[in-house]
C-alpha cells in the first residue's frame, strides 16, 4: 500500500510546478503533449544526484571503519569549508548537466522543435521544473518524517518561491545560449551587418577545430552550461550555510538577468530550418556589401 506521505509529497511539489510553468510559459505555443514530455523528461534528471548520494552512504556504511569525510577534509583542510563546497559544486554540476542532457536529445531527436530562441527557454525551463518537481518529494517526504508541522510548512513555502524559480532560472539561462547556438548562422550575419568583429572565435576554433559556425555553436553552449552550473553550485552552497538573503538575492538577480536576454532583440530572432529564399547576388558582391554596411554601422552613420 503506498504511504499517504508520498502521496502528499507528489500533491505538494505538484504545486510550486504548475505554478511557475503558467508563470513563466503562458505565451508558449507548442503542443501542451510535447511540453508535458519534456517536464517528464526532466524530472528523470534526478536520479544521477540520488544514485550519487545513494552511492556515497553505500560507500560510507560498507566501510565503517573509515571516515572518508575526515579523510578528505584533512587532504583539504587549507580550504575553509572544502567538503561542503566540493560536494555542492558537484551537485550542481551533475544537475545542470543532467537537465542539457535532455534538452539536447529532445533536440537531436527532433530538430524542429526549437524553431526560436523562446522555445528554447521553454523547453530548458520545463527541464528544470520537472526536476524540481521530483526534488521536492523526496525534501517533502524527508522533511514530513523527520520534521514538526510547522518545518513541513516553513520548508514548503520556501523551495515552492525560491527553489523551484531558482532551478527554473538555471535553466533557463542555459536554454538562451542554447538557443543561440541554434542561430549561429544568423548571428554571426548580424555581427557582420554591425561590424562588430569577433577575435575571441579565434581562440576557440583552435581549441574546438571547427569552422566558424560550429565554433559558436560550441562556444554558446559552453558558456551557457556553466554559467548555469555556477549559479546552481553558488545557490547550493548558500542554502547549505543557511545564508537566506543571498538566496533570495541570487534568485531575483536570475530573473532579472533573464528578463534583460529575453527582452534583447536576440530574443526575437527565428531558426531558419531550410534555406528557402536564396540571393540572386553573387557571392563576392555580397561579401563587398556586407564589408560596407558593417562600415556603416560602426561609424554610426545610420543616426
Amino acid at each position: 500500500m503506498l504511504n499517504w506521505h508520498i502521496l502528499l509529497a507528489v500533491v505538494m511539489a505538484s504545486i510550486p510546478a504548475l505554478v511557475w510553468a503558467t508563470i513563466l510559459l503562458a505565451r508558449t505555443k507548442k503542443h501542451k503533449r510535447l511540453l508535458v514530455t519534456v517536464f517528464l523528461g526532466g524530472t528523470l534528471t534526478v536520479f544521477p544526484v540520488l544514485g550519487a548520494q545513494w552511492l556515497y552512504h553505500f560507500i560510507i556504511n560498507a566501510y565503517p571503519n573509515v571516515d572518508f569525510v575526515q579523510s578528505i577534509e584533512a587532504a583539504l583542510s587549507t580550504v575553509p569549508f572544502a567538503w561542503t563546497l566540493l560536494f555542492f559544486v558537484y551537485v550542481g554540476i551533475t544537475e545542470e548537466i543532467a537537465k542539457f542532457l535532455i534538452v539536447r536529445y529532445a533536440d537531436y531527436t527532433r530538430p524542429d522543435l526549437i524553431q526560436t530562441i523562446n522555445d528554447s527557454v521553454a523547453f530548458a525551463i520545463l527541464g528544470g521544473l520537472g526536476f524540481a518537481f521530483s526534488e521536492n518529494i523526496v525534501y517533502f517526504y524527508r522533511v514530513m518524517m523527520s520534521q514538526s508541522l510547522g518545518t513541513t510548512i516553513i520548508t514548503f513555502v520556501f523551495r515552492s518561491v525560491f527553489t523551484v524559480c531558482a532551478h527554473a532560472m538555471f535553466s533557463g539561462i542555459f536554454g538562451y545560449f542554447y538557443g543561440t547556438s541554434k542561430f549561429s548562422h544568423e548571428f554571426i550575419k548580424m555581427k557582420e551587418w554591425q561590424g562588430k568583429s569577433m577575435n575571441y572565435l579565434k581562440y576557440f576554433r583552435k581549441l574546438f577545430g571547427e569552422d566558424v559556425i560550429t565554433t559558436f555553436r560550441y562556444y554558446h553552449i559552453l558558456i551557457g552550461l556553466v554559467m548555469a552550473m555556477g549559479l546552481h553550485a553558488t545557490f547550493n552552497i548558500y542554502l547549505e550555510l543557511g545564508k537566506v538573503l543571498p538566496v533570495v538575492i541570487l534568485v531575483g538577480l536570475m530573473v532579472m538577468f533573464l528578463t534583460y536576454l529575453m527582452r534583447s532583440r536576440a530574443g526575437r530572432l527565428e531558426f531558419i530550418l531550410a534555406d528557402e529564399h536564396h540571393s540572386t547576388m553573387k557571392k563576392e558582391d555580397e561579401d563587398v556589401i556586407m564589408e560596407l554596411i558593417g562600415m556603416w554601422f560602426k561609424e554610426e552613420r545610420y543616426q
